[in-house]
């Protein structure tokens, strides 16, 4: 509830950012979401899902997006250079 009424606050001067934030999480859950179909697809795990060349990155970028520690870190970084330097 208390992040619904910062959103909506900010929304107020700076909907631009707000919604880019929003689309760059919605983007991020659509490619995992393609990423588990193509790993289900194939018995293999998300990480893996891509091959052994990018497995790293995967596997971090999936904790990122899944722990929420991590997550709330990542968010954080974005939100600070979306809004905190327009100031």
């Amino acid at each position: 509830m208390f992040l619904w009424g910062q959103i909506l606050e900010l929304r107020q001067h700076h909907s631009h950012e707000i919604y880019a934030i929003w689309y760059v999480f919605s983007f991020f859950g659509l490619i995992f979401f393609v990423l588990y179909l193509l790993a289900e697809k194939d018995g293999k795990e998300v990480s893996d899902a891509l091959g052994p060349s990018s497995a790293e990155t995967l596997k971090a970028m999936y904790g990122y997006l899944t722990r929420v520690g991590d997550e709330l870190r990542l968010v954080g970084a974005f939100v600070y250079l979306a809004i905190g330097l327009s100031y």
